[in-house]
């Protein structure tokens, strides 16, 4: 027998679901008076190489700027704050602690960020503004790429942000690591060349005697407790030379820190 009521249709995406909690469980978020508030801008990125980001710092502040401060009105104080820390381990991000030590004494009472996976990528200092809002401490969020609303539904979505921030960044470090064992089991070189080995189609294999003085080199370590000083002058009295795809090899000036 055909169904006469209308069905509900599948969520087939994030925002779907979000649509669906604030139908499910209508409320008003908090209101807020904004123009009495003080708001910091929040930028990180996890490496140093600005080509590996998604943002940089100077987009994500222009984001902010452009998306949230001006539109709103709203009062940011100080500079904004940059920070080149991962977010994936609690207690590693300096700026961002004086920053919750500012929200909790009272010298800020908002944050703006390019998203939520700018404040954070681990449960810990997540719990730690879900935390600040439900007390009232930390009075207002602002993010440049979606809206959040100081209400029940709205922090339990924040939290989910937050959550799927976390499973994307351990999904990354596990196929990271998975890609590079591969290329290791495969002979591939995936970092920069080693002493003792040369590189052919992005591979590695042993230089013939410099392969050899360095086994050497070991052993005296190892067994004979030779000084670094004198390995190394082993090594430039026994001839090592650097060999460079495309150039020919050049005596290797070999010091203490590089035996090292």
């Amino acid at each position: 027998m055909e169904d006469s009521e209308e069905r509900t249709p599948p969520l087939k995406t994030t925002q779907g679901l979000y649509d669906l909690l604030r139908l499910a469980i209508p409320e008003a978020p908090t209101e807020v008076d904004t123009s009495t508030l003080n708001y910091v801008i929040y930028a990180r990125k996890s490496t140093t190489g600005d080509e590996r980001q998604e943002r940089s710092i100077p987009d994500q502040i222009k984001d902010c700027v452009e998306r949230v401060v001006k539109p709103d009105g709203l009062r940011v104080v100080g500079k904004p704050i940059e920070e080149k820390q991962s977010a994936k381990d609690p207690g590693i991000r300096p700026k961002f602690s004086t920053l919750l030590d500012d929200i909790r004494y009272g010298e800020v009472d908002g944050i703006i960020a390019w998203h939520p996976d700018r404040l954070a990528r681990n449960m810990k200092e997540a719990g730690e503004i879900i935390d600040l809002l439900d007390k009232g401490i930390l009075k207002d969020i602002r993010f440049a790429t979606s809206a959040f609303e100081n209400s029940p539904t709205g922090k339990m979505l924040l939290g989910i942000s937050f959550v799927l921030s976390k499973q994307y960044s351990e999904h990354l470090s596990e196929s990271v690591t998975r890609g590079n064992r591969r290329k290791t089991e495969d002979g591939l070189i995936f970092d920069e060349q080693k002493h003792g080995y040369y590189l052919k189609d992005g591979r590695l294999y042993t230089d013939g005697d410099n392969f050899v003085l360095l086994q050497e080199a070991f052993r005296k370590r190892l067994e004979e407790n030779v000084t670094l000083e004198a390995i190394a002058q082993w090594l430039m009295d026994e001839g090592y030379e650097l060999r460079r795809k495309g150039k020919k090899p050049i005596k290797y000036e070999w010091n203490v820190n590089k035996v090292s």
